[in-house]
């Protein structure tokens, strides 16, 4: 006689599942990282230590930057956090203050032709 699965009573998260094993957040979660990232995105967060890789902060909102658009590909992907994330597409922000070198080198990838002197406050 085959054993019968009981279906689990708790997502991953503490929350109660809807239908699968997941929760509605999870699940669209899940789904979202499928879509976006290729299904990496947890990959990349773990093997970044789930923290930014540009300021080692370990943030609770921790975003997966592409750093060549449209491609999943591990190695092209990083963990920033919310605050790196948002330095890093906002050229105000860029031009604001000192910035890490590697934060550089994303905006630089990700601003391909400006130039790089535009990262820095101009001298007083």
């Amino acid at each position: 006689m085959q054993a019968r699965l009981q279906p689990a009573l708790f997502c991953p998260c503490g929350e109660t599942p809807s239908g699968s094993s997941l929760c509605r957040r999870c699940a669209q979660h899940q789904a979202d990282s499928r879509r976006r990232f290729g299904g990496e995105r947890e990959a990349v967060l773990r093997r970044d230590r789930y923290r930014c890789t540009v300021c080692h902060q370990n943030d609770e909102r921790l975003h997966v930057h592409h750093r060549r658009r449209g491609c999943h590909q591990r190695r092209w992907l990083t963990t920033v956090c919310a605050a790196c994330h948002a330095r890093l597409h906002r050229t105000a922000a860029i031009r604001s203050g000192w910035l890490p070198p590697f934060l550089i080198e994303l905006w630089s990838e990700q601003h391909p032709g400006v130039p790089v002197q535009l990262q820095f406050p101009e001298a007083q």
